[in-house]
């Protein structure tokens, strides 16, 4: 048997790349709904989007990837978030083949944010590292006078710390909110009235400067799939 190859996936591949993703990972999705989670503007100097497996001129794998440049401590950075990892049975074998072609990418800080446990043990063989699954939730608690403090929420940890009585009591009155919820490896310390849920899966990243409190959920498969 002809050795399968692994190639880029390239925006012209993305329709045929899409439809194998719908029949064969998840029919609850359309082809056009993966490829426009493929499409997104975030990176507008994207390498690819992902890698293939192709045999005899059909895809019978591939893995997905959705890029991202954002600053991180005033510097930017370059992201990719690993998604919609699918090899049909026949060739399971090729699979590592993937996640090595797409890892093995210079430049880039990596994630899978909602890996499976066997893609979450495959990508720590690979050096990727799990992120803390714990969640902070503590109550919305009405403040009389917040809306007279001019209060500007930024997305910064330290801003959010500072004014999150403030943001939870908006969220309370406006928007009938009764709790905040935000993962603990975001915060750099706890609100003290708080409790910890746990038993969530790992997400995990891969990077030599970056920690997991710098990985954001907002330029991934999360927001491009609205999962």
């Amino acid at each position: 048997m002809t050795l399968p190859t692994v190639e880029p996936i390239r925006d012209e591949d993305l329709p045929r790349f899409c439809t194998f993703l719908s029949e064969h990972l998840s029919r609850d999705r359309s082809a056009a709904e993966w490829t426009k989670a493929f499409t997104q503007s975030w990176y507008p100097g994207k390498p690819n989007n992902g890698f293939l497996i192709r045999h005899e001129g059909h895809i019978v794998g591939g893995i997905g990837a959705i890029y991202a440049e954002r600053p991180v401590r005033g510097r930017l950075e370059r992201f990719c978030n690993i998604t919609s990892w699918c090899v049909l049975d026949a060739f399971r074998a090729q699979s590592m083949r993937l996640a090595m072609a797409l890892t093995g990418q210079p430049g880039f800080h990596f994630t899978d944010l909602t890996p499976t446990e066997v893609v979450s043990k495959t990508l720590q063989f690979l050096k990727f590292k799990p992120m803390n699954e714990r969640q902070a939730i503590w109550p919305n608690l009405p403040r009389p006078f917040a809306a007279w403090a001019g209060v500007r929420v930024v997305s910064d940890p330290e801003a959010f710390l500072r004014y999150h009585g403030a943001l939870g009591s908006h969220l309370l009155v406006h928007h009938g909110l009764l709790y905040t919820r935000v993962e603990s490896r975001l915060l750099p310390r706890l609100p003290r009235l708080r409790v910890e849920l746990s038993g969530y899966r790992n997400k995990v990243f891969k990077s030599d400067t970056l920690t997991a409190a710098d990985m954001s959920n907002l330029y991934s498969e999360l927001v491009a799939l609205d999962l």
